[in-house]
């Protein structure tokens, strides 16, 4: 199992220090699986990483699915398969019916959450996506993207909107607009979210809530929206400390 989180997690990312210096698998086992709907299997796995620059053990959550294939395999063509599919566990294959069943896992998430934002981004923004990248971890979609719409919130307070207990997102991100705060582009990026925050927040009539997989690209996309409000130092800046430092040498 470990060669296989090996193969899958090769864009670690510390969640203390934010290196990327590479790491070490301290631990990493998976639960018994059990039968669900289809009489598949799941079950869990974790695997705890330390990092090799400040030594900080980081938590990763996986989750553990057996696939209906839907298809037929010979014997020879299983190895091909597992080099070109990392993240399975094993192919369960039926010699006397050349049938595969693989179990695979999927990174759900990781605690504390690795993603390195702009020093410039208020503190209170920065805590609250990394809550919702935490709640990846623990497979909790709708909290995830309630915490992203959060986030939202205290961006449109940075932009100046006062925040009012009394006045929904939907009605900030429009004064927002309004007062030409925001350009169309962002403010349609912060709908999205908004949208996204509702149906976490807000269960409808046979709501089955959000799907970890989106819920992931959810708090992807929250990020990549505050580093475009909060840009990460430019490169000509950092370029030109790097000459001077040199220089003094």
């Amino acid at each position: 199992m470990q060669e296989n989180i090996k193969s899958m997690v090769r864009g670690f990312m510390c969640g203390y220090c934010f290196a990327q210096s590479g790491y070490d698998i301290v631990f990493a086992d998976h639960s018994e699986t059990r039968h669900v709907y289809g009489d598949l299997l799941e079950g869990k796995a974790i695997a705890v990483l330390k990092c090799r620059n400040c030594r900080m053990l980081n938590l990763l959550v996986f989750s553990v699915k057996e696939e209906d294939f839907g298809g037929s395999m010979e014997e020879s063509e299983l190895e091909p398969f597992l080099a070109e599919h990392p993240h399975v566990l094993s192919p369960g294959f039926s010699e006397e019916e050349g049938s595969i069943a693989p179990m695979w896992i999927e990174l759900m998430g990781q605690y504390p959450h690795g993603f390195k934002l702009s020093r410039d981004v208020p503190v209170t923004i920065r805590y609250d996506l990394e809550e919702a990248g935490d709640c990846l971890a623990v497979g909790a979609s709708n909290a995830a993207a309630v915490m992203c719409g959060r986030a939202i919130e205290r961006l449109a307070a940075d932009f100046g909107i006062k925040p009012d207990k009394t006045m929904m997102l939907g009605a900030m991100l429009g004064e927002l607009k309004d007062r030409k705060l925001v350009s169309e582009d962002l403010f349609n990026a912060m709908s999205e979210v908004k949208e996204w925050r509702n149906i976490g927040a807000h269960p409808g009539k046979d709501d089955q809530g959000i799907e970890l997989s989106q819920a992931q690209k959810i708090v992807e996309f929250t990020y990549l929206l505050v580093e475009q409000v909060f840009p990460r130092r430019d490169i000509h800046k950092v370029k030109d400390e790097l000459k001077q430092m040199r220089n003094k040498k």
